[in-house]
């Protein structure tokens, strides 16, 4: 009798599994079966390795190879058994090696030897315990109290002798055992600053004052107000120190607006004002502005050297400013509109009968499109130079000639711009021989870039000039900082 199927019944048919799934499944299988038995492959190799060094009696080699053999694989039950009898057997070696120095008072060999010994005892336990005498822990105590006070006396002998390197040396080694040993910090830290100290004393004398500077403030910076270090720092300070007196600045030319003097003076400071050089003063302006009209100097004529020299001098300033603006030039364009000829490409259907096919011919129409072109221009000729107030000496002087221009050219057409092209016709409706469409792509190129311009606004003359005003502002505070740069 054949089976029947119940009448409600349901079969579930499984579609054949696709062929690239099925190959990419059996890799995978195939790849973490493989990196499980090269990973417990590895770890047994490793325990191997292991047995026969614990063979040979070089217990401490083994215990590595065992530790190997966990990392490779923690469950490795055999390796860790092994790991457990070699790595107690060195730890108690290491420890048979602290209680001899502790017997025979090394006590700097009993201390390095028990940390070490605890070292190894951290490390094996991620994943074996290890046992070590409750007693063990007392000796260490003792022995260290001997060894640190042993030290301490010794780097304290160092720094009355003047060895700072080697107290040093000392202190921080005390401080690893126990950071917090009598004041052990403090005399680390003089050990480390007392050495920059008396250096930076020398170089005052020297007169290598931005070395001096620094050498104050490494000082200030460990150990804060540390004998006569902020004293130094700042007498270092002073003598190092450039102090710049910015002079109004001159024009050679009536016609330029003193508001457009004024924005340079104004550029040049704000970039010195800027500068996070310590080494680089600025006089303040309206002292500077107070002295020259107390003296009577005006305003003309002080890009004279002797006259600089004099007003810096009166000012407290070592270096003196000077600019003079010899020249600005304008041209403020205005955008203008043209109407060009082109022609617009359209398609046409035709038919073919001899082959029987339809097919498309392209055809242009003559159409206008306007093109807007403008450009506007500032050139500016400035004249800087740094005077010594002490000697007169021009230190620096630059002239700086700079142009800014602004173009616009763009084109504007109401049909569809993909499909203009540029061109030439005679007449709008008449056909000529001189009519002509330019089809390359490299014109038409030109004409899209015309026409998706986005820049369509010519900038100002005023907007030109403050861009040549921050410029020179900016190369002349940089010829002034790479100056100092250079200085002692």
């Amino acid at each position: 009798m054949q089976n029947q199927r119940p009448k409600h019944a349901k079969i579930l048919y499984l579609r054949p599994m696709n062929k690239i799934l099925k190959t990419s499944l059996v890799f995978l299988v195939a790849f973490f079966a493989i990196g499980s038995f090269s990973g417990c492959s590895g770890s047994k190799s490793y325990v191997k390795k292991g047995a026969q060094f614990e063979t040979a009696g070089l217990s401490e080699e083994a215990a590595k190879f065992y530790f190997m053999a966990l990392q490779k694989n923690a469950n490795n039950v055999e390796a860790k058994i092994f790991l457990k009898k070699s790595a107690q057997n060195v730890l108690d070696n290491k420890m048979a090696d602290f209680y001899k120095s502790h017997g025979v008072e090394n006590y700097k060999a009993a201390v390095y030897s028990y940390r070490d010994a605890m070292d190894f005892k951290n490390k094996m336990e991620r994943f074996v315990s290890l046992d070590v005498a409750p007693y063990y822990e007392s000796y260490y105590e003792k022995s260290k109290s001997y060894f640190l006070k042993e030290e301490y006396q010794k780097g304290n002998d160092l720094l009355a002798e003047g060895k700072f390197e080697q107290a040093e040396i000392i202190f921080k080694q005390i401080s690893e055992i126990n950071p917090n040993y009598e004041d052990v910090k403090t005399l680390s830290k003089i050990s480390a600053v007392e050495p920059l100290y008396n250096e930076g004393i020398e170089l005052l004398k020297a007169q290598k004052y931005k070395q001096a500077y620094q050498n104050f403030e490494s000082v200030i910076k460990m150990k804060g107000a540390y004998k006569d270090a902020i004293n130094y720092r700042n007498q270092a300070l002073e003598n190092a120190q450039l102090s710049i007196a910015l002079l109004p600045i001159e024009s050679s030319n009536k016609n330029i607006e003193q508001e457009i003097i004024d924005r340079y003076y104004a550029k040049i400071l704000s970039e010195l004002l800027a500068t996070k050089n310590e080494f680089i003063k600025v006089i303040d302006r309206v002292n500077t502005q107070k002295i020259i009209e107390e003296q009577k100097l005006g305003l003309s004529g002080l890009i004279d050297e002797s006259k600089a020299a004099r007003t810096g001098e009166l000012l407290g300033a070592k270096i003196v400013i000077t600019g003079k603006l010899l020249d600005v030039k304008l041209e403020d364009g205005k955008v203008e509109s043209k109407q060009e000829r082109g022609y617009q490409s359209y398609r046409t259907r035709k038919y073919n009968s001899a082959g029987k096919y339809y097919y498309y011919d392209t055809g242009y129409e003559k159409v206008e499109y306007a093109e807007f072109k403008g450009k506007s221009s500032v050139s500016s000729a400035f004249e800087f130079q740094m005077i010594s107030s002490e000697t007169g000496e021009v230190l620096l002087s630059e002239i700086y000639n700079i142009t800014k221009e602004d173009v616009v050219d763009y084109a504007v057409y109401e049909g569809d711009h993909r499909m203009l092209f540029p061109g030439t016709w005679k007449s709008l409706r008449a056909a000529s021989p001189e009519d002509q469409v330019y089809t390359s792509v490299a014109q038409k190129q030109i004409l899209d870039k015309k026409l998706s311009s986005r820049d369509r606004n010519l900038k100002t003359s005023m907007q030109l000039k403050t861009e040549i005003i921050e410029e020179i502002g900016e190369k002349v505070a940089k010829k002034i900082f790479e100056y100092e740069k250079e200085r002692n």
